[in-house]
């Protein structure tokens, strides 16, 4: 049967802090996080939990459906995973996008001949794809190619980026297709390195085991 290995593992760390402003009851009052005036006629009170940037943005998009800044935005793909932190605030879609540029790394600029404004993250490494022989691995069972995987999936928990690490296996060339920054495609690279040496002493073991019982 063919079989289509596909992980995609999106690993980040989430910001710990929390952003809180006045409830701006009456009349207009600053913003104690982003120093706005707000127009209480324009306003609402965000209620967001926490999460990616691509999220947050959906919840602005509900907020402030009429936004022309809101609707303006545009993520670029590395940006989709920066984390927001919660956020439980009076402010207006100006203020709310303010937000953005306070509380996360990215960059954000404004379109010269259009109203676009894009936002991505610089510290996000360059996406690279390389390719890797597993046959030998492959030929040794199910359990060895699951124990591969596995092990990339760890190593990928382990280490401090924002940026996903895709993984595709073609089962008849016996192939992994590794998609992402280059420290994590030698972190894979290391880890199939590792398994095939494994997988090799654990066949000459059993070679001369089989030579031993046939003297």
């Amino acid at each position: 049967m063919r079989v289509l290995f596909y992980l995609s593992l999106v690993l980040m760390c989430a910001p710990t802090c929390h952003v809180w402003g006045m409830d701006g009851t009456q009349g207009e009052k600053d913003n104690q996080a982003t120093g706005e005036v707000i127009d209480q006629e324009q306003a609402i009170s965000l209620q967001f939990t926490g999460g990616t940037l691509a999220k947050y943005l959906e919840y602005l998009r509900i907020g402030f459906p009429e936004s022309k800044v809101i609707n303006s935005i545009a993520l670029t793909e590395d940006a989709q995973y920066v984390e927001m932190p919660e956020i439980q605030l009076r402010t207006t879609d100006v203020g709310a996008f303010e937000l953005i540029r306070l509380v996360t790394p990215v960059e954000i600029k404004h379109g010269l001949d259009s109203d676009v404004i894009t936002i991505h993250s610089p510290s996000s490494p360059a996406k690279t794809v390389e390719v890797v022989n597993i046959k030998p691995i492959l030929l040794a069972g199910e359990s060895a190619m699951m124990s591969l995987l596995e092990s990339i999936e760890m190593g990928i928990q382990l280490r401090d980026s924002n940026t996903p690490l895709n993984v595709k296996f073609h089962e008849g060339s016996g192939l992994l297709f590794l998609e992402g920054s280059a420290s994590d495609i030698n972190l894979a690279k290391e880890c199939v390195k590792q398994m095939s040496a494994s997988v090799e002493s654990e066949h000459v073991h059993l070679l001369e085991q089989s030579h031993s019982e046939d003297s």
